[in-house]
C-alpha cells in the first residue's frame, strides 16, 4: 500500500475507513428519515447497535437482513430487506463525506502518472492495465484501462491511489517508454526499446547490448511490450 503524500511531498493521513461510529450514525439517520417501514424511532438505538455488529462495506441488503434475522429480534420480510438498502445508502453517504473532507483537507497527490502500468487483482482475464485518467466523481482514484480492452470499450477499473501497484517486470521483458516524447539515448543515438536485465535495481540494456541504463531510468517510465529471445537475453546479461 502506498503512503500518500500531498503536492509538497509531505505524508498525509490514510483515507478514512468505515468505522462503527459511521455505521451507527447512518442507521440512526435512516430511522429518523422516516423512510424505513420496519423500524420505529423507539427501536432506533437497538436497531443501530445491531447494524454496527453486522454491517460491512460491500454487504448487500439481503445478507444484512439475514444477519439481522439470525442474530437479532427483528421481523424480517421483503420490506425489511428494502429498508436495509436505505440503511446502506445512509451509511455509505456518511463514509463518502468523510473521504471527501479528508481529500479537501489533505489534497492527496497521485503517486503515478497517467499511462503507468499497474497490476490489478482480477479473477479472470488480464490482471494488468494502464492508468487512463483520474476518476472525476470520487477522490484519489484512478481509472485503469485493462489490457485487452478495445478502443470503443469505455469501462474502466477503479483503483484507490494508495492501492495502486506497479506491474511487475521480469528479467527478459522488452520495454519501451510510456511517454512518446521520452527516449532512451546515448549521445546522439536513440533507442526505441530495451531489455530488462535486473528488476532491483531496475537496469535496462539495449537490444543490441551496446548500451546500459540504470540511474537514469525508473520502472514506472516504461511499459512491457514483449519478451527477449534467449540469445538476446544472454548477450544483454553479459553486458552487466
Amino acid at each position: 500500500m502506498n503512503i500518500l503524500k500531498n503536492a509538497l511531498g509531505i505524508d498525509i493521513p490514510p483515507r478514512p475507513e468505515l468505522t462503527d461510529e459511521m455505521k451507527k450514525a447512518g442507521a440512526l439517520k435512516a430511522v429518523k428519515s422516516g423512510h424505513l417501514a420496519s423500524v420505529s424511532e423507539s427501536e432506533a438505538e437497538d436497531f443501530a447497535s445491531d447494524i454496527v455488529k453486522h454491517y460491512y462495506s460491500g454487504i448487500d441488503a439481503y445478507d444484512l437482513a439475514k444477519y439481522m434475522d439470525t442474530h437479532g429480534s427483528w421481523d424480517v420480510d421483503s420490506m425489511f430487506v428494502d429498508d436495509m438498502d436505505q440503511v446502506s445508502f445512509y451509511i455509505q453517504d456518511i463514509h463518502r463525506e468523510a473521504i471527501k473532507d479528508w481529500a479537501d483537507t489533505y489534497q492527496p497527490a497521485p503517486p503515478f502518472e497517467l499511462g503507468v502500468e499497474l497490476d490489478v487483482r482480477s479473477f479472470e482475464g488480464p490482471s494488468h492495465g494502464v492508468i487512463d485518467r483520474i476518476f472525476e466523481y470520487e477522490p484519489a482514484k484512478y481509472c485503469v484501462k485493462m489490457a485487452g480492452t478495445t478502443e470503443d470499450n469505455t469501462s474502466r477499473r477503479l483503483i484507490n491511489f494508495e492501492d495502486a501497484k506497479l506491474r511487475k517486470v521480469a528479467v527478459g521483458d522488452v520495454v519501451e517508454p510510456i511517454k512518446p516524447d521520452y527516449q532512451l539515448a546515448s549521445g546522439a543515438q536513440r533507442y526505441e526499446r530495451a531489455i530488462v536485465v535486473s528488476t532491483s535495481p531496475f537496469v535496462l540494456i539495449s537490444e543490441l547490448a551496446d548500451m546500459r541504463w540504470e540511474s537514469t531510468v525508473k520502472r514506472e517510465q516504461f511499459k512491457i511490450i514483449g519478451k527477449a529471445t534467449d540469445q538476446q537475453l544472454k548477450e544483454c546479461i553479459a553486458r552487466l
